[in-house]
Formats: C-alpha cells, sequence, structure tokens
C-alpha cells in the first residue's frame, strides 16, 4: 500500500483467527511463554503497564503487519485484558517528528507466565489516507484507541474485520471513507501506479460494494450500541456519496 499510504496512519486489528507466536523477549535469554500458560491475576493492559508489570512493544512492520510483543515482568502469570480497540503512537510523533501512528480492534485476554514473553500478530488497516508507511525501526507506544480516532463506527469496522467477517480491501475502503471523509466515488477512481507508469484500479468494483455493505453494517452497529455517529453522517449521508 506503499503508493496510497503515503504518510498514512494504519489501523491494526489482533483477528481472531491470527497466529499467537511465544518468544524470548528482545536482548533476553529467558525461555518463550507457552501458548497454554496458567492464567493469573486479571490486569487491563494499560494499567498493568502503568504499575510496571508488563512491558509492551508495539511493533509496526508495514501498513498492513504489526507486531505486539508483550513481556510479563512479574514472578506470577498474567491474564492481560485487552479493549475492544487499542492504539499505537510513534514516539518521535510525541516531540513534533513527522511520523503515523496505528491503532486498530484487539481481543483478549490472553495468558502470560511468570518473566515471559508472548507476540502477536496484528493485520493493519490504513486510517489517515495521505501519511507514510510504518516501518519496523520506527518505535510506537500502546495507546487507547481515542488516541487516534473518536468515531464509533470506525471501531465497529475494525472489531468486524478483527473477526474475518470483511476483507482486506473492502475494509480499507470503508476505513477511508469513515475515518477520513472520502467519497465511494473517489474510493473507486483510486488508481495504482506502477514503475512503468501504468495505472490500475486500487478496488475492484466487488471490493467497494463490499466496502460500501461493511461501512454501513458499522454505523448500525454503532447505533445499536447507542454511540452518537453524527460525526460520520454529516459528511456521508448516504451510500451513494
Amino acid at each position: 500500500m506503499t503508493q496510497f499510504c503515503v504518510r498514512t496512519l494504519a489501523v491494526c486489528l489482533m483477528l481472531a483467527s491470527a497466529a499467537v507466536l511465544v518468544v524470548a523477549a528482545p536482548g533476553e535469554k529467558k525461555t518463550s511463554a507457552k501458548a497454554d500458560a496458567p492464567a493469573g491475576e486479571t490486569v487491563d493492559v494499560f494499567e498493568a503497564m502503568k504499575n510496571e508489570q508488563i512491558d509492551v512493544k508495539f511493533i509496526a512492520m508495514s501498513a498492513t503487519k504489526a507486531n505486539l510483543v508483550i513481556e510479563n515482568k512479574t514472578n506470577k502469570p498474567l491474564t492481560i485484558q485487552l479493549p475492544e480497540a487499542v492504539a499505537g503512537m510513534p514516539v518521535l510523533a510525541q516531540v513534533g517528528g513527522d511520523a503515523q501512528g496505528v491503532g486498530g480492534a484487539a481481543g483478549g485476554p490472553f495468558n502470560i507466565a511468570p518473566e515471559k514473553t508472548r507476540k502477536i500478530e496484528l493485520a493493519c488497516l490504513c486510517l489517515e489516507h495521505g501519511k507514510a508507511d510504518p516501518y519496523s525501526k520506527m518505535p510506537y507506544e500502546l495507546k487507547p484507541i481515542s488516541a487516534l480516532s473518536d468515531k464509533p463506527e470506525v471501531a465497529a469496522l475494525l472489531v468486524r474485520y478483527g473477526k474475518g467477517d470483511v476483507s482486506t480491501q473492502a475494509a480499507q475502503a470503508a476505513a477511508w471513507h469513515l475515518q477520513n471523509g472520502l467519497s465511494w466515488k473517489e474510493l473507486a477512481a483510486k488508481e495504482l501506479v506502477d514503475g512503468r507508469g501504468l495505472k490500475t484500479p486500487y478496488f475492484s468494483r466487488r471490493e467497494i460494494a463490499e466496502g460500501m455493505k461493511s461501512a454501513d453494517a458499522a454505523v448500525a452497529q454503532a447505533k445499536a450500541l447507542g454511540k452518537d455517529t453524527a460525526s460520520f453522517e454529516s459528511y456521508s449521508p448516504g451510500a451513494a456519496k
């Protein structure tokens, strides 16, 4: 997605079917945690970070992939509870750097054995049309999704994508429509340009159609939960736009 996610804010999702890997903490000699680690004290991921019970690394590999690496720094097993949506903010952005953030829907809870680490593969979407793709050497911090988006329909879309209810390209189209206000006409007109200058559609007609349905479903889901979707409706009153 490099050509059209130039300086892109991405959304990374813990898919329900995503592989859960177990690894040693970077630079450590500790044994990797087992996927069937025993349950322990249930802790909110952000509270546990604040209390220095865990160390969390959010590694944005690209516009479509990221890793969440969580180390249990205690001598007891922990059950980590993640909210439905999380964000990864580039550290450099906090000091005026030209960097993008990443965010998305997360799953849980999951267990981490004492002094062990778990790495979870994340699938990503761009959430800020027009900014640069993430890369692995840029440091990120895990943050609540509200640090990136205050639109409940976007969070609802992420949850649907995380469950596998919508394809990646269709979800990307819906995300740019809901979060950034791109019309379906604009999205349908987007093109990829290769090194020879040849142009191909960024989204197929089928992907646009699926994206429209997914966006409508996300808005309906947010409304059903009593969330305010007025911000979306103010610039997108109908699927025809």
